[in-house]
């Protein structure tokens, strides 16, 4: 599975057998990088692939010395699952609340 970051839509992305899937993030005012939008189209769910992108942008994050707040509420279920990218989190107490991905989605 290929994902790459599409720094100009601010998203991690890809697509299989035509079908897309990604992670959409935004800045904070203060850099931080703000988990805004997970999506994996149905035929595609149940295989991990949310993960893998959440992953890939996990990553990057840390390459680039930034912190993340998940406001996409998988994003929260996938720190919550995820110890290793906690160190990430600009707040742990993200995560006692639920995401609720109240922030405008773009258009896709």
């Amino acid at each position: 599975m290929i994902i790459t970051h599409n720094s100009v839509e601010r998203r991690f992305e890809g697509s299989s057998e035509g079908k897309d899937f990604f992670v959409e993030y935004d800045f904070s005012p203060d850099g931080e990088i703000l988990i805004t939008h997970t999506y994996v189209h149905p035929d595609l769910r149940g295989h991990g692939i949310a993960a893998h992108l959440l992953e890939n942008l996990s990553k990057w994050a840390e390459e680039q010395q930034k912190r993340v707040i998940p406001i996409c509420s998988y994003a929260v279920v996938f720190y919550k699952r995820h110890r290793e990218y906690q160190h990430l989190l600009k707040n742990e107490d993200t995560l006692s609340t639920p995401g609720s991905c109240a922030i405008p989605r773009k258009k896709h």
